[in-house]
């Protein structure tokens, strides 16, 4: 819902539940605000909260472990982010809307009761507030990273 300002109010859980978009709309706009801001306000946490309950807990344990690592293709300025897997053998890769771990195949594209993943959602609050180690790369070595998580089983270990 919009307030008299134009800014998004926040909704009951149960109001964006079923609504992937307004979630992700909302998301985007806290992003941006975190981004100019270049800081996380306890408001942003708030909201980021109510809006992935669990998924934003878990994801802020992962930023805080620093397990995330942004890498910047050379020359076509494409990224990719590898984060470190707690308890699997090989670390996961992601961008804004895909990551190569089991819990996004499984909940966000075939059940479809996440929007995202905890990996894409600390990715996106460390990158926010460039809170991120990186590593220039080249444009082949970031296909050959796509191909390798691509080829990967995404059965949770």
């Amino acid at each position: 819902t919009q307030s008299t300002w134009g800014k998004p109010q926040l909704t009951s859980q149960n109001e964006m539940a079923g609504n992937p978009v307004s979630v992700d709309k909302l998301a985007e706009q806290i992003f941006r605000e975190i981004k100019e801001k270049n800081q996380v306000s306890d408001r942003d946490l708030t909201i980021l909260h109510h809006l992935y309950g669990k998924v934003f807990v878990s994801a802020i344990s992962l930023m805080t472990k620093r397990a995330i690592t942004v890498f910047i293709a050379e020359p076509s300025k494409r990224f990719l982010f590898e984060v470190e897997a707690e308890e699997a053998t090989h670390n996961y890769f992601c961008v804004y809307h895909y990551c190569s771990c089991p819990s996004f195949q499984q909940n966000v594209l075939e059940k479809q009761n996440h929007s995202t993943c905890k990996h894409i959602l600390a990715c996106r609050v460390a990158h926010s507030v460039n809170w991120l180690p990186q590593r220039t790369i080249t444009d082949k070595e970031y296909t050959e990273k796509w191909l390798t998580a691509y080829h990967r089983p995404t059965t949770a270990t």
